[in-house]
């Protein structure tokens, strides 16, 4: 299968591809990875570099682990069949790969870039990659949902216009809780702690989902912060600016509605739960705004007509880690 593919990968790379020995030159790195060792718990997972363990929590067959214990064996198991790989399969996948960055570079349009992703890139070489987080406005942004038009297809229209209208959602829907809620101020009690005696078992419950949302937020912040500069990053290397289809302004939008979002939540959070008056209000308030959070992140929405297929997280996950390594490309958080 390698050598039928390295006959068809010089045909669309071109003079840009380099040579086989320049390449295979490129991967000895790879082969000199470390052996694959178990862990000495029995867990099954690979231990971690030159520790005896998996990961620090791991402590016999059941675990725990970690979060990373998944990606760390992965990653492992890729360098190990890298290493048992021939200096010339080692070349050909190199160039596959190349050749994987070139054609989603070279694509016209943002949709025709997501689908050289998805039959360049292999399913081998994902092990271990954490998949980039996908919303409606990075999908936009990248190309993925294509715009709606009298050539589409109603499916690719419809999704576009929901990804619209779930942006409006996001944009209406706090402001609306906001005025409703203070609409009500003069009903409101200060320092008035009677109620306490008769509804203890509600006040601890908003309290404590109060502070849950909150902290919840404090995390999704820095992870919003990293996958946007990958995400935005990637955007750049792939040269998405001059393809179809592409728009810079709702992929700089996204973190924006994030943080209008992140502060109009807590603050309705706090003020909704607050006066909540029954158990049933507590919890009902809770899951409206927390789908209400959640409507634009395609991997966690419970809209079914958004999907994995929109946005292929793990092949540009894996795409931003190879043009990463490029000398010229800039670091994350800079």
């Amino acid at each position: 299968m390698l050598s039928s593919l390295a006959k068809v990968a010089p045909l669309s790379v071109g003079k840009a591809t380099p040579s086989i020995a320049a390449l295979a030159a490129s991967v000895d790195s790879v082969a000199s990875a470390p052996a694959l060792v178990a862990c000495c718990n029995s867990c099954g997972w690979s231990a971690s570099g030159g520790f005896a363990t998996c990961c620090r929590r791991c402590n016999g067959p059941d675990g725990p682990h970690t979060r990373t214990c998944d990606r760390k064996s992965h990653r492992l198991g890729a360098q190990k069949r890298a290493k048992m790989r021939s200096k010339e399969d080692r070349a050909v996948v190199e160039r596959l790969m190349q050749t994987a960055i070139e054609e989603a570079r070279n694509a016209p349009s943002g949709q025709a870039m997501m689908e050289a992703l998805q039959v360049w890139v292999d399913d081998d070489w994902l092990g271990g990659v954490d998949a980039l987080k996908g919303t409606t406005y990075r999908a936009i942004g990248m190309g993925s949902l294509r715009r709606p038009s009298c050539c589409g297809t109603m499916k690719s229209n419809v999704k576009f216009v929901g990804a619209v209208v779930i942006g409006l959602i996001q944009l209406i829907g706090p402001a609306v809780m906001f005025f409703n809620i203070m609409s009500k101020r003069k009903e409101w009690s200060f320092f008035n702690f009677a109620h306490l005696a008769t509804r203890t078992g509600d006040k601890c419950l908003a309290l404590l989902l109060i502070v849950t949302f909150h902290l919840n937020v404090m995390f999704e912040i820095r992870k919003e912060s990293l996958s946007f500069e990958r995400v935005y990053g990637l955007f750049e290397a792939l040269n998405c600016s001059s393809k179809r289809n592409t728009s810079r302004f709702m992929l700089r939008l996204g973190p924006i509605m994030h943080c209008y979002l992140y502060i109009s939540m807590c603050v309705c959070t706090t003020l909704l739960l607050g006066q909540a008056e029954s158990t049933k209000d507590i919890l009902f308030d809770s899951l409206g705004i927390l789908f209400i959070y959640r409507m634009d992140d395609i991997n966690k929405t419970s809209l079914v007509f958004l999907g994995k297929d929109d946005w292929p997280g793990c092949r540009l996950a894996w795409a931003y880690e190879r043009v990463s390594k490029d000398a010229s490309f800039p670091p994350v958080g800079e």
